[in-house]
C-alpha cells in the first residue's frame, strides 16, 4: 500500500510502536500495536487500515518534515511540484494542492 511505501521510505524515522523515547519514530498501527485487534472489530470501530502514526521527536523539525516529504514523494502519494505538495487521487489520478 501506499502506507507501507511511506514508512519504508523513511530515513529518519525509526518503524516502531511508541515507548515514550525521544527519538522520532513513524508506524502502521494495524500491522503493529492494534494487531491484535480482530480484523472485524477494527471495522466496526472505523480503524483505517492503512492510517499512518508519527511520533515526534527531538530531531531538527525541518529534517524530519524533508524526509517525510521525501517519503510521501517516493511512495507516490503526493507529487511535488514548484508551488508545493499535492497529493495524487486514489481513484482519479489527478492532485490536489495540500
Amino acid at each position: 500500500t501506499i502506507s507501507e511505501r511511506i514508512v519504508e521510505s523513511a530515513r529518519l524515522w525509526a518503524i516502531s510502536v511508541s515507548f515514550g523515547c525521544v527519538n522520532s519514530l513513524i508506524s502502521l498501527p494495524c500491522q503493529m500495536s492494534h494487531a491484535s485487534i480482530d480484523a472485524s472489530t477494527r471495522r466496526e470501530r472505523q480503524m483505517p487500515e492503512d492510517i499512518i502514526r508519527l511520533c515526534v521527536g527531538i530531531e531538527d523539525v525541518a529534517d524530519l518534515i524533508e524526509d517525510l516529504s521525501r517519503a510521501m514523494v517516493q511512495a507516490g502519494a503526493v507529487e511535488m511540484k514548484t508551488d508545493g505538495l499535492y497529493a495524487r487521487g486514489v481513484t482519479t489520478g489527478k492532485t490536489e494542492q495540500g
